[in-house]
């Protein structure tokens, strides 16, 4: 059964202080290509927290009670790891329950997650705490034509879910080190044609403002919280692997 902790208020500057869970790694689907190849939670000091949750982490009921009683009023799932499954099926059961413990407490809870969309049962559940709102799941695509197929899906005749993917390197602002940037935002903006992103089939995409301005943070922007946003949130590969996951990113298969 999978740990989870809570941090009742993140230091991360790109979270800005909201609360952020961390699920146990056995929580993400063994057909996410990043898994163990490019995923940024496997970098240091991330990964180090994420290794810890098995020890220090709450089960699922006292995981939901705790972000009912004390998360902040919007609060990130899994700044690593992915909801409960079963063999990759989501534990419909685990996920209601965190949904009623977001509105019973007034939360907006946000996530995203890799399982395996083509199942219709996983479709159902998502769709059915988006629409819900107060805990709101997008979809992660693994590249820019992924995202196209993501953001097509349907569920009963409506759209499930939002939808993120990750983007090449291209995309990320120059930059030294962390907050240390060597190129202006007026460069980094016509480099990339910041407004006028899209997908292989022309949908629009808006690049996290987290992942190249220093005043946003989530707790700013709360894109990523809006359940019928139609523009595609673009996370650029960035961490220790960002080479492995822009490589995953450029598929246009």
């Amino acid at each position: 059964m999978s740990k989870v902790h809570l941090t009742l208020k993140s230091s991360n500057i790109k979270t800005g202080e909201i609360s952020v869970s961390t699920t146990e790694e056995d929580s993400c689907p063994t057909s996410c290509p990043l898994r163990g190849q490019g995923c940024y939670a496997d970098g240091y000091p991330l990964k180090g927290h994420w290794n810890r949750v098995p020890d220090i982490g709450l089960d699922w009921d006292d995981f939901c009670q705790t972000v009912q009683d004390k998360a902040t009023a919007l609060w990130r799932h899994n700044q690593a790891g992915d909801l409960p499954h079963k063999n990759g099926e989501i534990d419909a059961d685990k996920v209601f329950k965190l949904e009623k413990a977001c509105r019973l407490g007034g939360k907006k809870g946000f996530t995203y997650t890799h399982h395996d969309m083509s199942d219709s049962m996983n479709r159902l559940i998502v769709m059915i705490c988006n629409k819900a709102a107060s805990f709101v799941i997008n979809l992660s695509g693994n590249s820019m034509s992924h995202a196209d197929d993501l953001a097509e899906l349907v569920s009963f005749g409506h759209k499930p879910a939002p939808v993120t993917t990750v983007m090449p390197s291209f995309y990320e602002r120059k930059h030294v080190k962390k907050g240390v940037w060597s190129e202006t935002y007026d460069e980094y903006r016509s480099r990339v044609d910041l407004w006028n992103i899209k997908t292989p089939k022309g949908k629009k995409v808006t690049v996290c403002p987290a992942t190249y301005r220093d005043d946003m943070d989530c707790a700013k922007c709360k894109l990523c919280a809006m359940s019928h946003r139609e523009t595609i949130i673009g996370f650029p590969a960035h961490g220790n692997r960002k080479a492995k996951a822009s490589e995953i990113a450029n598929d246009t298969k």
